[in-house]
């Protein structure tokens, strides 16, 4: 094998290496409810931790392999391109919402009629307060709550959107590429 080709090899186990990591499992608390049926503050259940997925890149519009450990995702398979934090005019997809919480964007996922009933000077409030940390896009997929809040192997599900439960999840949830 010539040096060339070592270093090519060298080159994508490193590359791929910085977009996966191990598969973990979350420890359950006995005393933190897994939904927003025990709803706290802000109308927001406890912060849940999703089994965190392998991650790796998907190719053009490639489906992922299997289902994410939880919905929406917050590990997993994702896309190259990475979404611009603010408020999304189309649904995000899956892999590519992984993808904003690979690279540190928390994620804001409204129910359809939620995102239709949501004053939108409250989505625009809080986009202009976290304009490089905070997607908020409709998400078609049935989910157990109507809002769900989501960052790398961290979800929380509320019942509505209220800002200062949206604002403490981005200020203490939020996972950048060097946390994961």
């Amino acid at each position: 094998m010539s040096p060339r080709t070592r270093l090519v090899g060298v080159v994508a186990v490193v590359a791929l290496g910085a977009c996966t990591s191990p598969t973990t499992t979350a420890t359950p608390d006995p005393s933190v409810a897994s939904t927003a049926s025990s709803v706290g503050p802000g109308g927001c259940g406890s912060v849940e931790r999703p089994t965190v997925q392998l991650s790796s890149h998907l190719i053009g519009d490639a489906e992922p392999p299997g289902p994410f450990s939880s919905t929406p995702p917050t590990s997993g398979w994702h896309t190259t391109a990475v979404p611009d934090a603010g408020l999304a005019a189309e649904p995000v997809p899956d892999a590519a919402i992984v993808s904003a919480l690979e690279n540190g964007i928390v994620v804001l996922a409204l129910a359809p009629d939620m995102y239709e009933a949501v004053d939108p000077d409250v989505l625009d409030d809080l986009v202009a307060q976290f304009p490089d940390r905070l997607l908020v896009t409709s998400y078609a997929t049935p989910m157990a709550t109507p809002v769900a809040l989501l960052t790398w192997g961290r979800l929380q599900r509320c019942d509505v959107v209220e800002p200062s439960a949206v604002t403490t999840f981005v200020l203490t949830q939020r996972v950048t590429p060097d946390d994961h």
